[in-house]
């Protein structure tokens, strides 16, 4: 058996470098293309095969139920590659590589839908390409916890804390939960007895976490949950939002419509602000142009239900920079706790709001916008006629870049018609999506939660099964009706990634609305719910 393997992204030219091999239950047999793409199996053993082609940055490409006989010669050519996306400026790309260094291309297809000349000038990087509040990273809180009322979260020790009262706000026990960068839920401690709500937010001085309850800030021990002895009085009745200040060593509390309090360790009140604004989290950012308190408000009369405001202590009053905080079911949302860490995206300011909603989650939202050099354009401008469609070829490398996170940039589109200047978010990850790394080996299957979440045009779906066999996993609507299917059929041991594109079997775009994703193989089922956004 022979054949030649082409890269379809660079018309048909022979890909060197591309892992071939041939599979069947008598053994399996793998070779390297050649420079001219070429690979051969000079002597399979009689059986039935599947073949496969495959390479770091492409899509790979199989044939099932290939029979070797005895002096039979077969021949076999693969074309991998990424057909080309035609987007319009308002969506997104997605590009999955796998740790090991190497790259990938992709076409961004510009069209225009205007009757008139447009030029389209396509810079990258650039410092106005990302505005503050770009949402970069989501996880949904109340399904790995059955918590329906998720109060304030930080992150702290490589981890995400979040404090619950498990859906009463009268009765014990509450809990803290601790979420790794891949949003898996992997502690669920008891806050110490007596808190009704428990603590409203939290925040960490380098050791230890500290949550605010009703009238008092206390220490807590992230080893078992438990506070320390430390306590500090809040001049708050009930201290919804809470943060620190690790330079000048102090704390800061409020409460809804009450004053931003400064304190030191003892509780002292040092500077009481009044605060115009209803306020719930609370979190500090040690910015070189700052530092700035950020606070996440609540029904601000005049603007968005939820929004993070910029809050400038040395001056007591807000700076003015505000954006709001996305929603699923706006009517029924609320803020919860804030965090900020420039460690979970490295080197990127972060800012982590707990909204409850739909679901109680997790957004973060870039604040401190950067330029990413691991994204290279083709040309930097095009001139489009009326209705034309032009193409800019995207080259991604991961060379150097943590593969266990997300890496996120802009091309900023300006058509230079009023109006018509919009951002494309280019993503780049590891097929392990964002987290510590690849997961571990599974010793069951698993369906981790898809990625974004809620989505828009595109989410990633991660599974793991603990051996080759017939598996299922498909999307279904609130009412339990299949929408989609995107695996049917036998399946490799291991994790495994697809992408789901909010389209169903007939490849029609399906409308806004909670759905759920179900996985099963063998005895086995798991289900996952997504929020679909148009």
């Amino acid at each position: 058996m022979s054949g030649i393997v082409r890269d379809e992204n660079a018309g048909g030219a022979p890909l060197a470098g591309a892992q071939v091999s041939a599979s069947s239950p008598g053994g399996n047999f793998a070779d390297t293309t050649d420079p001219a793409g070429g690979y051969s199996f000079p002597a399979l053993p009689i059986g039935t095969y599947t073949i496969r082609a495959a390479a770091p940055g492409y899509v790979d490409s199989s044939l099932h139920g290939i029979a070797v006989a005895p002096g039979a010669y077969l021949a076999f050519d693969f074309s991998l590659g990424y057909p080309a996306l035609a987007l319009t400026p308002s969506d997104s790309i997605s590009v999955l590589l796998p740790p090991a260094s190497c790259d990938s291309t992709r076409w961004l297809v510009v069209r225009n839908d205007g009757t008139r000349e447009a030029s389209c000038q396509i810079s990258w990087p650039e410092g106005a390409a990302k505005a503050a509040g770009d949402s970069v990273w989501g996880i949904d809180l109340e399904g790995p916890t059955a918590d329906n009322l998720c109060l304030g979260v930080e992150h702290a020790g490589n981890g995400l804390w979040v404090s619950g009262a498990a859906g009463s706000p009268s009765a014990d026990p509450n809990w803290l939960y601790r979420f790794g960068r891949d949003g898996v839920l992997s502690r669920t401690l008891p806050q110490p007895g007596g808190g009704g709500w428990g603590w409203r937010d939290l925040c960490w001085d380098g050791q230890f976490l500290y949550g605010a309850s009703a009238g008092d800030i206390m220490q807590i021990d992230t080893a078992d949950g438990d506070t320390t002895g430390v306590r500090i009085a809040s001049p708050c009745a009930v201290a919804r939002g809470l943060a620190y200040d690790g330079s000048a060593d102090r704390f800061f509390v409020t409460d809804f419509g009450d004053s931003i309090y400064q304190l030191d360790r003892a509780g002292t009140v040092l500077h009481a602000w009044a605060n115009p604004r209803n306020t719930f989290g609370l979190a500090w950012d040690a910015a070189a142009d700052g530092p700035w308190l950020w606070c996440l408000n609540d029904s601000l009369a005049g603007g968005p239900l939820l929004s993070a405001d910029q809050f400038d202590p040395r001056a007591g009053a807000y700076t003015g920079l505000r954006f709001a905080c996305n929603t699923v079911d706006p009517a029924n949302a609320a803020a919860g706790g804030l965090a900020f860490s420039t460690a979970l995206v490295p080197g990127r300011g972060t800012l982590i709001a707990l909204l409850q909603d739909w679901h109680d989650r997790l957004v973060a939202y870039d604040v401190r916008p950067d330029n990413a050099r691991w994204l290279a354009l083709s040309r930097a401008s095009l001139t489009l006629p009326p209705a034309g469609t032009d193409s800019v070829r995207l080259t991604f490398d991961n060379a150097g870049l943590d593969s266990s996170l997300a890496h996120r940039a802009w091309i900023r589109i300006a058509t230079g018609i009023a109006g018509r200047t919009d951002s494309v978010l280019a993503v780049l990850r590891s097929p392990y999506g964002v987290g510590g790394g690849a997961p571990a080996p599974a010793a069951a299957f698993a369906l981790l939660p898809c990625r974004p979440n809620p989505l828009r045009t595109r989410t990633a779906i991660t599974f793991s099964l603990p051996r080759g066999q017939d598996a299922e996993l498909a999307v279904y609507n609130i009412a339990g009706q299949r929408v989609r299917t995107l695996l049917a059929g036998g399946a490799a041991a291991g994790w495994r990634t697809v992408e789901w594109n909010g389209t169903d079997d007939r490849g029609r775009r399906v409308g806004s609305g909670v759905y759920l994703c179900r996985l099963r193989a063998g005895a086995g089922q798991r289900t996952i719910r997504m929020a679909l956004v148009r």
